[in-house]
């Protein structure tokens, strides 16, 4: 696999674990903020996840294809 989706995929790793986190204080913090603010972050961050999850299977898509396409090649 390329490096550069190696580190994409890192890179949204990441952020899916960070966005969990913060999901996670704002779920756990009932204190700070009014429940609709809450229930407006966390949607948010749910949404954002969502985004990286589809970036993640981009990339795979991307990688197969790619494989695909060099495996045409050798053939050819």
């Amino acid at each position: 696999m390329d490096t550069k989706y190696v580190n994409r995929i890192i890179e949204s790793t990441k952020k899916i674990n960070d966005y969990k986190e913060v999901i996670t204080a704002f779920q756990l913090d009932f204190t700070a903020f009014n429940q609709d603010y809450r229930a407006e972050v966390i949607s948010e961050f749910e949404n954002l996840i969502e985004e990286e999850k589809v970036r993640l299977k981009a990339i795979y898509i991307l990688q197969k294809q790619k494989a695909l396409l060099e495996k045409k090649g050798k053939n050819e």
